[in-house]
């Protein structure tokens, strides 16, 4: 636990607030898992957009382990459709 109460460490480490993670500069940082995750859709029409954006990616912020300092960016999703 960090100084706000939250988890933190690899998905394999369990389910933690905090996921451990590479930004592109090489730093090791964590990402909320709420932001890794995205959205939790609702409807049918939520779930059919969220699965059009994930073709696209996002880009969300890498925080130190207090959750609090922004240090980086991670790219989540971007599925190749040419394979």
């Amino acid at each position: 636990m960090n100084s706000h109460g939250l988890s933190y460490g690899s998905s394999a480490d369990g389910d933690p607030d905090l996921v451990r993670v590479l930004g592109p500069t090489g730093i090791t940082g964590f990402v909320y898992k709420t932001d890794l995750n995205g959205p939790e859709a609702t409807t049918r029409e939520e779930a059919a957009a969220q699965e059009q954006a994930q073709h696209a990616g996002r880009t969300i912020p890498v925080y130190d382990v207090e959750g609090t300092t922004l240090i980086d960016t991670f790219f989540v999703g971007g599925i190749d459709s040419t394979s």
